[in-house]
This record gives C-alpha cells, structure tokens and sequence, in this order.
C-alpha cells in the first residue's frame, strides 16, 4: 500500500521534470519577412532561406540573423536567448536533473524576437 502511494506522488513529478525540453524543445521557429521579399535570410553567416521565410535555429546559443537584397543595406538583429517561463516547472519540482538536462540541451532558453521584420532601406549612390 505504501508503494502504491510513493509512486503515485513520484511518478507524475518525473514527467514533470525538464519541463522546459518537453514543452519548448531545442529548436524554435524563427519567421522572417521583409519589405521589399525576396531577400536572403542569412543565420550565422549561412543561407538558410528567402523571405518570407521560417528557420529553425538551436537555442543553445544566441544567433545573428541577416536579412539582404542586392542594391539595399543590409539588415541584421541579433536573436538572444531568454529563461523560458517553462523551467518554473523544475524549480517547484525539486528537479534538479530536470533543470541540468534543460540547461544542457538549451531547452531552458527562448529566443527573442522570435519574429523580424525587416524594413530594407536602398543604398543611396
């Protein structure tokens, strides 16, 4: 009888640990869209699409997106990673293997902005 109840009480805390890598994942959805299309959406230096565009991009670290178009500046932000509210759920578990597996997955970030928008100003000559 007693076993019935330890488990019942510690199984739904297990689930509940690293609720940030079931809930937010390691890869979010970055929307990219620009004035005039048709850019190229660059992340880290790389080719990733054309906007409009969706790109994945890895939370463990923070990312530079760059948007260009020949014959306009180029536009870039820098995608910054933020405590996702999610790990909340770690902390009032006690998990604290849940809250060193987000850490070390990435899953405890989110990324901001998590939508650009960028306004292609033309190069003046």
């Amino acid at each position: 009888m007693k076993i019935s109840c330890v488990l019942t009480a510690v199984v739904p805390l297990i689930f509940l640990a690293a609720c940030a890598s079931v809930v937010e994942g390691t890869n979010k959805t970055l929307h990219v869209s620009s004035r005039p299309s048709g850019a190229l959406i660059k992340l880290d230096g790389a080719t990733r699409a054309i906007t409009p565009g969706v790109i994945q991009v890895s939370t463990r670290t923070e990312h530079t997106v760059c948007v260009e178009l020949p014959g306009y500046v180029p536009y870039s932000v820098r995608v910054t990673r933020k405590i996702s509210p999610w790990e909340w759920g770690n902390i009032f578990t006690g998990g604290a293997p849940g809250v060193a597996f987000d850490a070390l997955t990435g899953a405890v970030y989110r990324l901001e902005p998590s939508h650009i928008d960028a306004e292609l100003q033309r190069i003046r000559k």
